[in-house]
């Protein structure tokens, strides 16, 4: 095991160049590995320390720069290595635990501190992908119409390329706009949906892979016991709101960090069932059946964001009586 941060943060950059560059092949393997790149950065962050989580975010950037030039290398260094640099330091982030005068006490905080909430951690991330949308969205266009223009020639680039079938070339005229304008609409919250989750199932990963190790610095949390601030479910709701009335980019701007704060409550609902399911003895069937519901079927997940948004104000969980849970 390299002991070094420094020199496990360069070769973790390396890897998740690797990765991030996999994508240039197209094939469906090349795209599982893209997903994958954040990987290394969080392992070796949660493992070795910001500085090696620096260390890798930098190597891979320079890696990238150089073989594939200046904007991949911008693309590389925000969509990736900076907010795992980001992550990592919210993972070590942590406050004294009182002493038994009731103060902060730095002698305490060595072996009970008081981490950096878990679900803060989730806020942060789906944060973090509604900054990077809003990028993507003005990178294309810093203006609605420009926008469309650059997403329409892309689509239609997409679909004259896929439609081996004709299948596109089988719809109506008004289908064809409608299909694109949904496209366009939703693209925004989609891609911060997408980069939270993937996000946040590279950031389980690597805690697990570090846990296995022994070099997990925090303690495992119950993460069927996260929980949110009251005044993120006010902020979804204003979220929403102003996404459909506000016009043009503005609008499309804030539906991208709705779409990532819905999957953040998405997960909080998923963490109360977990909760208040534990002692049902037909618990593992009813979990089946969210699961299928919330990946299958409409309103599964918007049941599942619809908890979510309000468990900080019931606490269901806090009304079952809870068995110990097991260790994830």
């Amino acid at each position: 095991m390299i002991r070094n941060p420094y020199v496990a943060g360069v070769v973790a950059g390396g890897v998740a160049a690797l990765l991030y560059l996999s994508l240039a092949t197209g094939s469906t393997i090349g795209l599982l590995l893209f997903y994958l790149a954040p990987l290394p950065g969080f392992i070796v962050g949660f493992g070795w320390g910001v500085p090696a989580a620096t260390i890798a975010a930098i190597s891979g950037t320079l890696l990238i720069l150089f073989g594939l030039g200046k904007m991949p290398a911008i693309a590389y260094a925000v969509s990736l290595a900076i907010p795992s640099v980001i992550i990592t330091r919210f993972v070590f982030l942590y406050r004294p635990a009182p002493s038994q005068t009731g103060q902060p006490d730095q002698d305490d905080a060595a072996f009970n501190p008081e981490w950096y909430p878990v679900g803060r951690l989730v806020l942060l991330v789906t944060l973090l992908g509604g900054v990077l949308a809003t990028l993507a969205v003005l990178a294309l266009g810093t203006s609605y119409d420009s926008y469309l223009d650059k997403i329409g020639s892309e689509i239609n680039l997409l679909m004259s390329k896929a439609d081996e079938a004709g299948f596109f070339r089988k719809m109506s005229p008004e289908k064809l706009e409608q299909y694109k304008h949904l496209v366009q609409t939703v693209l925004p919250a989609a891609t911060a949906v997408l980069w939270s989750l993937f996000a946040l199932v590279n950031m389980w990963i690597a805690a697990h892979i570090v846990r296995l190790s022994d070099m997990l610095p925090r303690p495992w949390p119950d993460l069927s016991r996260i929980e949110f601030p009251q005044i993120t479910s006010f902020i979804l709701l204003v979220l929403l709101v102003l996404a459909v009335i506000l016009p043009g980019l503005a609008g499309l701007l804030l539906s991208a960090f709705a779409g990532a704060l819905m999957l953040a409550f998405l997960l909080l609902g998923l963490a109360v069932v977990h909760s208040v399911s534990r002692p049902w003895p037909v618990r593992g069937l009813f979990l089946f059946a969210t699961y299928v519901a919330v990946l299958f079927i409409g309103w599964g997940s918007l049941v599942m964001v619809l908890l979510g948004v309000v468990e900080p104000f019931v606490h269901l969980r806090n009304r079952v009586k809870d068995p110990p849970a097991r260790e994830q």
